[in-house]
Formats: C-alpha cells, structure tokens, sequence
C-alpha cells in the first residue's frame, strides 16, 4: 500500500489536472450530444499525435518500431470497428452533424490511455536505462491499441455517414 501511495505522490501536479479534465469530458459522453462530424477526428488526432511523438523521441527511430505501431494502430482500429459498427447514429446532413449515442465508452477509453500513459511514465522514471526490447514493444503496441481504438471509432462513424447518404 506504501508504494502505491508513494507512486501516486510522486506524479507531477498537471497530471492530475489532465484526470480531471478527461474524467469530464468522459462523464460529458455518457449523455447523448450532437457534435459536428469533423469534430470527431480532433482528439483521434490529439492522441496520435502524443502517443506517436512519445514513442518515436523516447526510443531510437527503427523500421520494426514502426511496423509494431502501425500493426497496432490497425488492430486497434479493427477492433473499434466491431465495437462501433452496429452503433446508431442521427446525422444532420446539411449542417455536418451526428448524434452520439450516450454510453461509457469514451470514459473507458481515456482512463485506458491515463493508465497506460501513466504505468509507462512511471517505468520509465524509475527505471532510467534504455527498456529492454520486450517491454519496448509492449509500450509501443499498447499505445498503437489505444491510438486505433480512437480513429477506428471516428472512421467508422464518418463511414456510416457516408454510407447512409
């Protein structure tokens, strides 16, 4: 119990201003909105964009790097699909809009990305020395996950709007 309180107090003050704000924006979704369609892709786009700057400054730049993440980006993306695919959505086609469903899954998916982002912050700060290539993977595919998991659900929802034209 000791360690966990001392992990957790050892965290920088912002982490957990940024909890609380993706805490927010989860409860926020679990309550149908309307959003405009491109709107969508704006935290899709956020989350690469910091999870692949990460991995890419931290660890030296190689061809299997990223073949791990993209392999993982797509599984990621696979597996929203499944999730999303049978998701009913309202479209406003002339303003661009769509009508999310209420639901948990936004809220999951960001305190995924917190723990995960967290776990390997901590490793990371307490372990300084290069991460041995088995837990360089794990981290490398477990952001790729989360980072499909994202744009998979954007893309599929962007497919149902074209599809329903």
């Amino acid at each position: 119990m000791r360690n966990i309180i001392s992990i957790l107090t050892g965290a920088p003050w912002w982490v957990y201003i940024i909890l609380v704000y993706l805490l927010y924006i989860g409860f926020r979704a679990i309550k149908p909105r309307t959003i405009w369609l491109p709107k969508l892709f704006i935290l899709p786009i956020i989350i690469t964009g910091l999870l692949t700057r990460n991995l890419f400054t931290r660890h030296s730049f190689q061809l299997d790097n990223l073949a791990m993440y993209i392999l993982s980006l797509g599984i990621g993306g696979i597996i929203s699909w499944l999730i999303f695919k049978n998701t009913k959505l309202i479209f406003d086609r002339a303003k661009r809009l769509v009508t999310l469903p209420g639901g948990y899954t936004t809220l999951i998916l960001f305190m995924s990305i917190f723990v995960i982002r967290y776990f390997w912050g901590y490793i990371e700060a307490t372990h300084p020395t290069p991460l041995p290539t088995y837990l360089m993977y794990s981290k490398i595919a477990s952001s790729g996950i989360i980072a499909g998991l994202s744009f998979g659900r954007s893309i599929t929802y962007l497919h149902k709007f074209f599809r329903a034209q």
